[in-house]
C-alpha cells in the first residue's frame, strides 16, 4: 500500500513533520498486493488526487469515519481504505480536518492496511511501513494509542523483524496474556532469524516465564524455549540441571508440549558428550504416547538420537544403525533444519561407512537445499565444508600410504564440492590448501607419478614421451593448483607472512611446471620483490633467469646471473653460492645465444671457469653442461675437433646423458670435419698425407654414421606428437645425413637405400629433394645413367611443386654443396644423353 510520504527514520519512531499536505496516497487495496499493477500507481494516484479535489463534498468527516470504522471492524478493509481515501484524505493538512480528526483518520487508516495485510497471500513489506507510519503520526497527534493499535503495532514491528521495538510495545499493554503471547511471537521469530541473538531472546524467554497467569501449556512451551537458548549460548550444563528440575512436576499432567521437554534434555546430554544418557532420553521421548508423529520434536528427537548413536558407534554395524536414522529423518518430510541437519548427519555416516557414492549424494543434496534462499542457518556451510574437508584428507592420506590412484580423485571431488558452498573471496583458507594440493596430486598421478614424488620438482616440458591428452589434462591441473596457492597466498600477507612466502613460492613452481611462464614469472617476481629476507630469494632470482632465457630474453635473464654472480663475491653471499655456481652456464648460454658476438669470449671464460675445478669437481651436473655447451661454441664456430673433443667428453663421463641431442651434434661436428678434409684433399698434398687425411675422413663418417643411426633409433621410439620440433628436425635430419655420410664414403648402394629409407619416412617434406638429387648422382657414380635419367625427372617434377618460400628454412639438409652437385650431375646427363649414353 504505497503512500505519498516519506519512510520515517528506522532510528526512531517518530514520524517527520507532516508537510501541508501529507498522508497515504490514493491507491486501493487491490493495487497493493498484485505487483505487475504497481506500475499504474503514479497514475491512478494523480487522477484520484484530481477528482477528489475537484469533486470533494462539504467537509462532513465524522460520518467518513465512522463508516470506515464499521468497514474495517465487518472486514471490508478494501472499501474502508476507498472511504478514507475519497472523502477524508483530500482535507488532510487544511483547517477544515482538525488534530482528533487526522489522529483518528490515520489510526483507520492503519487499521485497515493492517487487516488486508494480514488477508494478503504475499503480504508486501511497503504496507508494514504505512502502517507503522500512520500509527507513529497518529500517536504523536494524539499522545496515546489505543491498547489494540499498541498491539497491532507491535505485532507489525514484528513482522518487519524490529523485535526490539516489538518488544518495547508489547511491555506497553495492560493484558499480561496479551503481552505474553506478542513475547511468543517475538521468540519464534527471533529463534528462526539466520542469525538469531540468543542471549536477548534468553532475557525475552525469562520474561515471558515470569509473567502472571502464564498457563501450564505456555509455562511448558516457555521452558522448552529457555533450555533452547541455553544450550545455543553453551550453557549445556545448566540447561540441563533447570530441565531435571522442572520436569518431575510436569509427567503424569498430560500438558501439551512437554514431550518437546524430554527432547531437549536428550540434546543437552548430546552436546555435553553424555551420549548414552542422551540415548536413553530420545528413545523414551520416541515414542508416540509422549510425542504425536506429526509433532515437530518428534523428528528433532530422532535426528539427535541418530547423532547420539552416531558419536558412540565403535563398529560399521552401529554405524549403519545411525545412519538408517539419518536417513528415516531425511525422508519424514519434516522441517527444513531437521531435513538438512539429517542429511549431513547421513553424508557424514555415509563417508565413515567408506561408500563415498552415497555419502556425495547426500552432501549433493544437502548443499542444493542449502543454496535456497529460505534455508536455516544450520549447518552453516562451513561446517559442511569442514566435514568434506575432513574426508578429502582422509583420501589424500590414504593415497600417500600407497593407496589407490582412485583416492586423489575423491580427494578431488569432495573438495570441489566442498567450494561451491563459496566464493573465491570467501572459501576457507585451508580448503584452498586442500585444493591446491588435490590439483598437483591429480597431475602427478595423471603423469604416473606415486605419492613418493609429492615436494620433487617436475616440468611438463621433460615429459614430451607421454600423449598430448594426458599433458594437457596435467597442465589444467597444474594451473589450478598454482591459481588456488597464489589466491591462498593473499589471505596471509598480513596475518602470517612465512605462509604467505611458502603459498606463493608453491604458486610460483606449480606455475612453472604447468609451462605457464607468464604467471611463474609474476608470481616470482612478487616473491623476489616482497619476500626479501627468505633463504628462497636466490633461487627465485635464478628461476626467473631460467625462465626469462626460455622467452629468449637473453639480456634480460642475464641480469639476473649476473647479479647472483656478484653477489657470491662479496662478504655476505646471502645465500647466493649454490645458485651463483649454477648461474655461469645458462649466463653463457645468454652470451651464445644474442646476436652479440663481442660477448662469446666471456661465454667461453664462464664456461671454462666452470670446469676448471674451482668451482668442484666433473660430478656437478654444470660441469657436463659447461662441457656441452663449449661444445656448441665451438660447432658454431667452425672448431670441429675441438665440438667433437667436448661430445665425446659428455659420453664418456656420463653415458647416461647420450641424449639423441648430443649424439647428433657430434654426428654433425663428424659430418663437417669430414667435408673439411675433403676440401683439404683438394689441395696439392703428398702420397702420405692424402692418405692419413682421407683414413681420417672415412673415420669420420663412419662414426657419424653410427651416431645418426642412434639418434635415428631413439627417436622413433618416441610418440611422434610428444617430439619437440628439436627433437623432429634431428630425426628428420639424421635420415637425410646417413644417405650423404654413406654417399661420402663411397657407398652408393648403401646410400640409395638410406635415402629412399628418407624419402619413404617424410614423403612431403622439402628435405625429399635432397634425398632425390643424391640418388641422381649415386647412380651416375654407379655407371647406371638410365636408372640417373629416372631419378633426375623425379626430382625435377618434385622440385617444381615446392613453393620458393620452404627454401627459407635453416634447418633443412639441404646447402650450395647440394645444388652444385645437382647442377653438376644434369650437365653429366645431358652429355651422356647427346653421346647416346
Amino acid at each position: 500500500m504505497e503512500t505519498a510520504e516519506k519512510k520515517p527514520d528506522a532510528e526512531a519512531e517518530s514520524p517527520s513533520e507532516p508537510a501541508e499536505k501529507s498522508g497515504p496516497s490514493l491507491t486501493k487495496w487491490r493495487e497493493i498486493w498484485p505487483l505487475p499493477l504497481l506500475g499504474m500507481g503514479g497514475i491512478l494516484l494523480a487522477a484520484g488526487v484530481y477528482m477528489a479535489v475537484s469533486t470533494a463534498p462539504d467537509p462532513v468527516f465524522a460520518p467518513a469515519l465512522e463508516n470506515a470504522d464499521r468497514l474495517i471492524r465487518d472486514g471490508q478493509y478494501e472499501t474502508a481504505i476507498d472511504e478514507l481515501n475519497e472523502r477524508v484524505y483530500p482535507y488532510l493538512g487544511r483547517a477544515e480536518l482538525g488534530p482528533a480528526s487526522e489522529a483518528r483518520f490515520r489510526v483507520l487508516l492503519a487499521r485497515a492496511l493492517f487487516g488486508g495485510q494480514h488477508d494478503l497471500e504475499f503480504p508486501q513489506p511497503i504496507n508494514d511501513e504505512n502502517i507503522v507510519s500512520q500509527f507513529l503520526a497518529a500517536e504523536k497527534i494524539a499522545d496515546e494509542l489505543a491498547q489494540s493499535d499498541i498491539e497491532r503495532l507491535a505485532k507489525t514491528y514484528i513482522s518487519q523483524g524490529d523485535l526490539a521495538r516489538a518488544k518495547v510495545r508489547a511491555d506497553e499493554l495492560i493484558d499480561p496474556a496479551t503481552t505474553a503471547e506478542l513475547y511468543r511471537e517475538i521468540i519464534d521469530v527471533g529463534r528462526n532469524l539466520a542469525r538469531p541473538d540468543y542471549a536477548d531472546l534468553s532475557m525475552t524467554v525469562d520474561e515471558y516465564l515470569n509473567a502472571p497467569g502464564l498457563g501450564d501449556t505456555d509455562r511448558v512451551w516457555g521452558l522448552a524455549r529457555r533450555a533452547e537458548m541455553q544450550i545455543e549460548l553453551g550453557y549445556t550444563s545448566e540447561a540441563i540441571d533447570g530441565l531435571l528440575r522442572e520436569m518431575p512436576l510436569l509427567i503424569g499432567r498430560d500438558i501439551p508440549g512437554s514431550g518437546e521437554l524430554f527432547v531437549l534434555l536428550g540434546r543437552g546430554y548430546l552436546e555435553s558428550g553424555a551420549f548414552r544418557e542422551a540415548i536413553h532420553e530420545l528413545e523414551r521421548a520416541d515414542n508416540d504416547a509422549i510425542l504425536p508423529p506429526e509433532d515437530p520434536a518428534r523428528a528433532q528427537g530422532r535426528l539427535y538420537l541418530a547423532e547420539a548413536t552416531a558419536n558412540i558407534a565403535v563398529d560399521d554395524d552401529e554405524l549403519r544403525l545411525a545412519r538408517d536414522m539419518y536417513e528415516e529423518v531425511s525422508q519424514g518430510g519434516g522441517e527444513k533444519p531437521v531435513y538438512l541437519a539429517a542429511l549431513f548427519g547421513l553424508a557424514r555416516t555415509e563417508s565413515a561407512l567408506n561408500d563415498d557414492d552415497a555419502a556425495m549424494e547426500a552432501y549433493d543434496a544437502l548443499i542444493t537445499e542449502m543454496s535456497g534462499r529460505d534455508a536455516p542457518p544450520r549447518p552453516t556451510a562451513e561446517e559442511v565444508s569442514e566435514s568434506m574437508e575432513a574426508v578429502a584428507v582422509k583420501h589424500e592420506s590414504s593415497w600417500a600410504a600407497g593407496g589407490a590412484v582412485q583416492e586423489i580423485g575423491l580427494m578431488l571431488r569432495y573438495s570441489e564440492r566442498a567450494m561451491s558452498l563459496f566464493t573465491i573471496d570467501s572459501a576457507p583458507t585451508p580448503l584452498l590448501a586442500l585444493l591446491s594440493r588435490g590439483h598437483e596430486a591429480s597431475a602427478r598421478t595423471k603423469l604416473g607419478f606415486g605419492p613418493e614424488t609429492t615436494g620433487k620438482r617436475f616440468s611438463l616440458d621433460d615429459l614430451r614421451e607421454l600423449d598430448p591428452a594426458t599433458l594437457r589434462q596435467a597442465k589444467r591441473h597444474l594451473i589450478q593448483a598454482a591459481s588456488f596457492a597464489r589466491i591462498n597466498a593473499d589471505r596471509y600477507i598480513i596475518d602470517n607472512y612465512d605462509t604467505y612466502a611458502d603459498m606463493l613460492w608453491r604458486s610460483a613452481l606449480l606455475s612453472d611446471a604447468a609451462g605457464d611462464r607468464a604467471q611463474a614469472i609474476a608470481s616470482l617476481t612478487l616473491f623476489a620483490d616482497t619476500v626479501q629476507t627468505d633463504p628462497r630469494q636466490p633461487e627465485a632470482r635464478f628461476r626467473l633467469g631460467q625462465l626469462f632465457q626460455s622467452k629468449g630474453e637473453y639480456k634480460t635473464a642475464a641480469g639476473y646471473y649476473s647479479e647472483l654472480i656478484e653477489e657470491s663475491r662479496g662478504e655476505d653471499t646471502s645465500g647466493a653460492g649454490q645458485w651463483a655456481d649454477l648461474s655461469f652456464v645458462p649466463l653463457a648460454q645468454c652470451y651464445i645465444a644474442d646476436v652479440d658476438d663481442s660477448n662469446d669470449d666471456d661465454a667461453v671464460r664462464l664456461l671454462e671457469q666452470s670446469i676448471d675445478g674451482t668451482r668442484g669437481g666433473p660430478d656437478r651436473p654444470e660441469f657436463l653442461q659447461a662441457v656441452v655447451e663449449l661444445g656448441h661454441l665451438a660447432m658454431r664456430q667452425g672448431r670441429y675437433n675441438d665440438a667433437i673433443a667436448r661430445y665425446e667428453e659428455v659420453l664418456e663421463r656420463d653415458p647416461d646423458s647420450a641424449t639423441p641431442a648430443i649424439r647428433f651434434k657430434l654426428g654433425d661436428a663428424l659430418r663437417m670435419l669430414a667435408a673439411e678434409i675433403e676440401d683439404r684433399l683438394k689441395e696439392p698434398l703428398s702420397d702420405r698425407e692424402t692418405g692419413i687425411l682421407s683414413s681420417e675422413r672415412a673415420s669420420h663418417l663412419r662414426a657419424a654414421i653410427d651416431s645418426f643411426k642412434a639418434v635415428r633409433d631413439a627417436l622413433e621410439k618416441v610418440e611422434p606428437r610428444s617430439l619437440s620440433e628439436l627433437q623432429a628436425t634431428y630425426l628428420r635430419n639424421a635420415y637425410f645425413y646417413l644417405g650423404d655420410c654413406a654417399f661420402d664414403l663411397g657407398q652408393f648402394d648403401e646410400s640409395i637405400e638410406f635415402y629412399s629409407m628418407a624419402r619413404a619416412r617424410y614423403p612431403r617434406e622439402p628435405a625429399v629433394l635432397v634425398a632425390l638429387m643424391q640418388v641422381v648422382n649415386a647412380h651416375i657414380e654407379l655407371g647406371d645413367l638410365s636408372s640417373a635419367r629416372t631419378a633426375n625427372e623425379r626430382a625435377k617434377a618434385y622440385y617444381q611443386t615446392l613453393p620458393a618460400e620452404v627454401w627459407d628454412d635453416p634447418n633443412l639438409p639441404l646447402d650450395r654443396r647440394e645444388w652444385q652437385r645437382w647442377l653438376d650431375a644434369n650437365a653429366r646427363l645431358y652429355e651422356g644423353y647427346a653421346k647416346g649414353g
